[in-house]
């Protein structure tokens, strides 16, 4: 009797630490744990870097790292429909649509626009070159439709040549006017270290709280938060960044303040590079193929 008493706390604490794991409810409509579809892709698209929705959600465009391609895919089954070169190769990391038109986005912050995408065959573009450089390596972009603008989210320096105040580990994000066609340089969205201490801290509930609050604090090399991708969800205006160095979805207020932090499952997400919502504001994360091929995942709003 003694030893099932003595054993009882220590089951308890095992069951209920599994179950704060697995089933924490993330205050967000969807289930990363469990997809509603997976796309696996062709050969071709295993460094897929960024994806759109078409507005009737029937197609996906994407593009790959160093290839000046774009890739129209099937919603439904991942099955490449159409190729469309438009420039040389590069390493292009993320794309958006803008009504008929598709913004493709280089790590650099140089912009292109390819006009009436699902029309045109030329693949010709319109270029525009950003204040943003290699050092930035920009690989975040959305269309922010409520203020009319690009948002360029950087996974490297935040700093640019213009007399902002930033430190080097800070993650910047800037805007790009589309009525102006110009980066706003002097303004960007600033997503701090100390903004994921004190999340971290005054939420120890978290699955894995006690990891990241020793990778946030002051004392390590580096701010394990590195963009790699951005979308708004126009019902909350919510922003949805990916990080892929430490597999993390951290989701803001549409005034950029925190509002939960989701450690993605490695096993699912081995480099999760693209994200983008539909019309119905199902979600869509695109995982390059590291070992195997890349895969797209559809999370349907609960």
């Amino acid at each position: 009797m003694k030893k099932h008493f003595l054993l009882l706390p220590l089951v308890s604490s095992i069951l209920f630490s599994c179950k704060s794991q697995s089933d924490y409810n993330y205050p967000i409509p969807y289930n990363l744990n469990e997809a509603n579809l997976k796309l696996k892709l062709d050969d071709e698209l295993n460094e897929i870097s960024g994806i759109s929705l078409t507005e009737d959600g029937k197609q996906i465009i994407g593009v790959a790292d160093e290839k000046g391609i774009l890739y129209f895919l099937d919603a439904s089954t991942g099955e490449i429909l159409k190729r469309l070169e438009f420039h040389k190769d590069g390493d292009y990391e993320d794309v958006e649509l803008v009504g008929n038109d598709l913004f493709v986005l280089k790590s650099s912050g140089t912009l292109y626009l390819v006009k009436d995408i699902m029309n045109t065959e030329s693949g010709a573009f319109e270029k525009f070159n950003t204040a943003l450089e290699i050092s930035n390596d920009v690989e975040g972009l959305c269309y922010d439709k409520k203020n009319g603008q690009l948002l360029l989210a950087c996974k490297a320096s935040p700093k640019l040549d213009e007399p902002i105040t930033l430190k080097e580990q800070d993650r910047a994000v800037y805007s790009f006017d589309l009525n102006t066609s110009t980066l706003n340089e002097s303004n960007p969205v600033i997503i701090s270290r100390k903004d994921f201490q004190e999340f971290v801290l005054a939420n120890p509930e978290l699955p894995k709280a006690g990891k990241w609050k020793t990778r946030f604090e002051d004392e390590a090399e580096n701010f394990a938060f590195e963009p790699s991708a951005i979308a708004i969800q126009e019902s909350t205006g919510n922003y949805y960044v990916l990080s892929s160095v430490g597999k993390m979805l951290a989701v803001f207020t549409p005034d950029w303040k925190l509002h939960t932090l989701i450690k993605l499952d490695k096993s699912k997400f081995v480099q999760p590079e693209g994200i983008c919502f539909d019309q119905s504001e199902n979600l869509y994360i695109c995982n390059e193929g590291k070992t195997g091929n890349a895969i797209i995942y559809k999370f349907e709003r609960k």
